[in-house]
């Protein structure tokens, strides 16, 4: 076995295509004086309760139910002389295709969507591009504080059975 052989072997020798891609990698970052403190419904730590619903409710593909605002506040944000709009963006931590929270619970055919507007456009929440769907937050001019309610509800994929229902997302808050 000749030397080229063996590097070949080895894969130390890269195929020409490859050779031409690139491989840079850039990060972008930023440091400001300060930035926002978050709260979601006026509190550091999480837990938005939906309500109770019958298992009625949800008895067909599409129905939703107990829609429940959560707001989303920021404070102690650098003043300006022009508002801001800071960018909220949210992941799901289980979800399935749709971008729907896939229920952890013990509820069947149950899942949770996420909107910006009361019953409005469901927000996918497979990846990050939700940033670009979901309305931000305004900071208004000379202000350190602002908040925007968003919503959850039930969303059925067939009749419901009883029992619990849970989910979760990760969310992100851009400044300008």
């Amino acid at each position: 076995m000749n030397f080229k052989s063996v590097l070949l072997a080895l894969g130390i020798i890269s195929a020409p295509g490859l050779a031409m891609a690139s491989n840079t990698i850039k990060f972008q970052g930023r440091v400001d004086t300060s930035t926002c403190s978050v709260t979601v419904n006026n509190s550091a730590t999480a837990l938005v309760v939906l309500p109770s619903v019958a298992a009625s409710e949800l008895a067909t593909l599409g129905a939703t139910a107990g829609e429940t605002n959560f707001t989303i506040g920021v404070s102690d944000c650098p003043s300006d002389t022009s508002a801001k709009e800071l960018k909220v963006g949210f992941v799901g931590n289980n979800v399935n295709a749709a971008g729907h929270l896939i229920n952890s619970g013990t509820a069947g055919n149950v899942e949770l969507v996420v909107s910006s507007l009361s019953n409005g456009t469901i927000l996918n929440l497979n990846n990050w591009t939700s940033q670009v769907a979901a309305d931000g937050i305004t900071l208004p001019a000379n202000s350190t504080t602002a908040e925007r309610d968003y919503f959850v509800r039930y969303y059925a994929t067939g009749l419901a059975s009883v029992g619990s229902v849970a989910g979760s997302l990760q969310y992100s808050i851009s400044y300008p």
